[in-house]
């Protein structure tokens, strides 16, 4: 989360000019993707709706006037649902991830929960798990599921008759 709040404030760092300065020098491409320009608005609009957001639905281009997708699950669902939508949002990811934690000595969990850092990184710059690419976002889903569905199975055969 903090990645997604910090990350557009680095061109006003005062380091920031040195820093990118290396990065075009050796891999000729900025530090900056251009979803700062893309975020900052976003931000300062979930910020004036911060409770409930704007609604389902709602795009960047219904309030910031940018024609661009956010890239980014969290801030689009603060968008749409406000800090509270987002909250009830990562407490169902932390449900998941504690089921998935008391169950790690099994190598499908252990593989589920993996996959499941990544899909949760992948969020940062994708909509996948509600929008765009759900043809990918069904893939994720299916593979949490099969997590969750590997524990409710050690769970029920290992429970005391």
């Amino acid at each position: 989360m903090m990645f997604i709040f910090v990350y557009p404030q680095l061109p006003y760092w005062k380091y920031f000019p040195y820093f990118e300065n290396l990065m075009l020098e050796y891999t000729g491409k900025s530090i900056m993707s251009g979803r700062d320009d893309i975020w900052r608005p976003v931000i300062a609009a979930i910020n004036e709706q911060p409770w409930f957001g704007y609604g389902p639905g709602t795009l960047p281009i219904d309030v910031t006037g940018i024609d661009l997708s956010t890239h980014n699950l969290y801030l689009q669902i603060a968008l749409q649902n406000g800090y509270l939508g987002l909250l009830v949002f990562i407490i169902l990811l932390l449900y998941f991830w504690i089921i998935f934690y008391r169950n790690l000595k099994d190598k499908t969990v252990r593989l589920v929960a993996s996959f499941f850092i990544a899909i949760l990184i992948h969020q940062s710059f994708e909509i996948a798990l509600t929008q765009n690419q759900l043809s990918i976002g069904l893939m994720q889903w299916f593979i949490i599921s099969v997590g969750i569905s590997q524990v409710m199975y050690l769970n029920e055969n290992h429970r005391p008759q």
